[in-house]
């Protein structure tokens, strides 16, 4: 008849084994690829200009947004406008300088302002769609 372990030596026998399968875990872990988690944090993204208006042959409405949504115009020149929604929008220059509806699927012209500047203009339907139009 063998004779019983005293429960410390069964404990820190346990307590050995555990040791050792917790250093083979991590030894068999320290060659392997590190997941993408793992690695460092990719330097920030660089500064960029802010967006500046730009030309566009039509303005067009879609999805409830002017594109593009900053104009570059020349001083009493036509624009054309172009509403690819469902819904009627408009075209309301802030100052008042030009108010314009444009029904659904419809194209209309826009005479910009004579006065070069920047003239931020809504949807008067719908207030939060915004935009300028830079008179240059």
């Amino acid at each position: 008849m063998a004779a019983r372990m005293p429960a410390r030596v069964r404990h820190l026998r346990a307590l050995c084994w555990l040791m050792i399968g917790v250093l083979a875990a991590g030894c068999a872990s320290a060659d392997a690829p590190t997941a993408p988690d793992d690695r460092e944090d990719p330097p920030p993204p660089a500064a960029t200009a802010p967006d500046r208006p730009r030309a566009a042959e039509v303005l067009v409405i879609a999805e409830f947004a002017f594109d593009p949504e900053d104009l570059l115009v020349g001083a009493d020149r036509e624009q054309r406008v172009r509403n690819d929604d469902g819904v009627a929008h408009t075209l309301t220059a802030w100052d008042g300088s030009f108010d314009l509806r444009v029904e659904p699927g419809e194209q209309v012209v826009l005479r910009a302002p004579p006065e070069r500047g920047t003239y931020p203009y809504a949807c008067s339907l719908h207030p939060q769609m915004r935009g300028e139009i830079e008179v240059g």
